[in-house]
């Protein structure tokens, strides 16, 4: 799943580091994130953006946001493979082309 971090610095627990910007993380892992109880009260606050259940997707708005604060080549290659729609395909295409300086 991918998680993004709009907080100004690196947040670690739980055996996990959330980067600033968008991370790929393993959802079981994620959970076990969230139940620190520092890390609930950022997500409350809104640090966190991700798919709040797996049966509700983010639209596309909130995908390009999340690309255009993606700065991994490998994150924006994986949500490319994960997500078809148009619309996102095009947000990762144009946030690789502006990492890689085309």
């Amino acid at each position: 799943m991918f998680v993004q971090n709009k907080s100004n610095h690196s947040i670690e627990a739980e055996g996990i580091v959330l980067n600033i910007g968008t991370n790929e993380v393993d959802p079981q892992a994620f959970e076990k994130f969230l139940k620190h109880p520092l890390i609930a009260k950022l997500d409350k606050h809104g640090v966190f953006v991700y798919e709040k259940s797996a049966d509700k997707q983010l639209t596309v708005a909130e995908m390009e946001a999340l690309i255009a604060d993606t700065y991994d080549l490998e994150t924006l290659e994986a949500i490319k493979s994960d997500d078809t729609r148009k619309g996102v395909q095009t947000a990762v295409d144009k946030q690789i082309e502006a990492l890689k300086g085309e």
